[in-house]
Order: C-alpha cells, then sequence, then structure tokens
C-alpha cells in the first residue's frame, strides 16, 4: 500500500500567509476537532507559491521537494506559531520520508529524511513524520503513533485529503 503527501502543518494562523499566498487552495482538517490543519502541496498550489514568494533554489536531490523559498516562506509563517513540511513517498514499504520544522522566524528540525526501506529502525516514534508532529503537540497513545493520531493513516495522497478532508477555510 502506498502513501504520498506534501504539505504544511500548523494552526489556522501561521498557515494564513501560505494559504493567502497560494490562493483558491484549501486548509483542511484530518480528524474531528483538529487543532492543527494541513495545506497540501499539490503542483498546482506549489506553483502558485513560488509565484507569490519566487522560486528559489531547489534542496538536495534526495531531500524534501522544496525550495529556498519555500523554506523561508515557512520561516516567516512561523513567526507565528510553528509550522511543518511533511512528505512521505512509498509503497509497499519502499520510498521516503520527510520532514522540517520551523518556530519563531527559524529552522528547527530538520530537513529529517528516512529511507523507509533501509530503516534499521522499525520504531515509528523515529521516523521524520511522527518527530515533526510531537514537536507540533501531537501525542502518541498506547495504541496510536503520531502520524496515526494526527489523521495522516486516513489519507493516502493529497488528492485524497482534497477530496475527503473538512474544509477549514
Amino acid at each position: 500500500m502506498g502513501h504520498r503527501v506534501r504539505l504544511f502543518v500548523g494552526s489556522a494562523q501561521a498557515l494564513k500567509p501560505l494559504h493567502e499566498a497560494a490562493g483558491l487552495c484549501g486548509l483542511y482538517a484530518l480528524a474531528p476537532a483538529a487543532r492543527l490543519l494541513v495545506l497540501p502541496l499539490d503542483e498546482t498550489i506549489h506553483e502558485r507559491l513560488h509565484r507569490s514568494y519566487g522560486t528559489g533554489d531547489w534542496l538536495e536531490i534526495g531531500g524534501p521537494l522544496l525550495t529556498s523559498s519555500d523554506m523561508a516562506a515557512a520561516a516567516k509563517a512561523s513567526e507565528v506559531d510553528r509550522v511543518a513540511y511533511l512528505e512521505t513517498d512509498y509503497l509497499d514499504g519502499d520510498g521516503l520520508q520527510h520532514a522540517v520544522v520551523w518556530q519563531g522566524g527559524i529552522l528547527t528540525l530538520g530537513p529529517l529524511t528516512l529511507d523507509v526501506s533501509q530503516s534499521r529502525s522499525r520504531h515509528a516514534s523515529l521516523w521524520p513524520v511522527n518527530v515533526a508532529l510531537r514537536s507540533l503537540g501531537v501525542e502518541a497513545d498506547m495504541w496510536r503513533d503520531e502520524f496515526t493520531v494526527f489523521g495522516l493513516d486516513r489519507y493516502r495522497s493529497c488528492a485524497e485529503i482534497l477530496s475527503r478532508a473538512s474544509r477549514m477555510d
């Protein structure tokens, strides 16, 4: 089974500048009563952000699909509240996870990358997406990791988020 998402995560207030720059895109809640929202970053929305903030230089090959201007825009948005970028791209246990977190206008975590197929750790708590979500205040419980508590297990792609998640703007 595959999972491929690219999204910014944060409070509605923190995501507001990215949301406005992307125009006509939505902010979504992945779970009922979610405190944190997501801005799915499909190609169209990413292109709109680049029109607003400039393209910048792409990060290293094998890293998250972000540019220097994406990083700067997220850092600016984090002046209000913490913001994370989460990316998954795997199929049947092979692929990558990436995560980055900003707070107070500065990069505080990452970019983190994990090759899921090469990982020695099967402990999901150490995987980049869970680490980033934990830094935003998402708490695992006895049965579920942060990925599941946040609701990412219910959506395999940005298209699924756009079609089935609750739009909050």
